[in-house]
């Protein structure tokens, strides 16, 4: 977005205010509880943004705007929030325009059971780009869950192979053909990925 990375997502919007409370990192759930509802029961604005579907329609009455690298699941509740890939080549952009509870939780409901489509309350698309205009000189946000605060225009773009990842020596395959990882390697991954051991 502009000249910034990000690996998960970018959101404006209700989840960006969520983000930017104190206590989000220590008790999600409860600080979830505290400013969705809110939101949904009329006490925040919608979004003062404007964004292009890949069709030409304009865009103005979001509650929550997420722009996603690659596809988010949004079937059964355990693969909400999980992708399949993260090098489709592809943004996610998903559009809350709910205005009640009741418009959410059906909302939430076609979700669980795999139907969601776009709708009155509801848009999604794919697409390799989308601008994010603005009046606003601020927009606060939420980059990869971190709260921040951009200047529009916003763009988004895909930047393909942008993430390195390195892999320890001993953990590198020796051979040209994929092997899965023995479990001492799978424990040394561990330990080094949650800073318990040195590299």
């Amino acid at each position: 977005m502009g000249d910034r990375l990000f690996l998960n997502n970018v959101s404006l919007g209700a989840y960006a205010d969520l983000v930017a409370e104190p206590g989000y990192r220590a008790r999600k759930l409860a600080t979830a509880h505290l400013v969705l509802p809110g939101a949904v029961r009329g006490e925040r604005a919608p979004l003062e943004v404007e964004f292009r579907d890949p069709d030409g329609r304009l865009h103005q009455d979001a509650l929550l705007l997420l722009v996603a690298n690659n596809r988010y699941q949004l079937g059964r509740p355990s693969e909400l929030g999980a992708r399949e890939r993260l090098d489709g080549g592809v943004l996610q952009v998903s559009a809350l325009r709910a205005r009640t509870g009741a418009a959410l939780a059906r909302i939430v409901a076609r979700a669980v059971a795999g139907r969601v489509g776009a709708g009155a309350a509801w848009a999604q698309w794919e697409s390799t780009e989308v601008r994010v205009d603005s009046r606003l000189p601020r927009l606060p946000a939420g980059i990869d869950g971190e709260a921040v605060v951009l200047a529009p225009p916003l763009e988004f773009r895909v930047l393909p192979r942008a993430l390195r990842v390195l892999v320890p020596a001993t953990l590198r395959p020796r051979t040209t053909s994929p092997r899965p990882l023995s479990r001492l390697a799978v424990r040394r991954l561990w330990t080094l990925a949650t800073g318990r051991g040195s590299a």
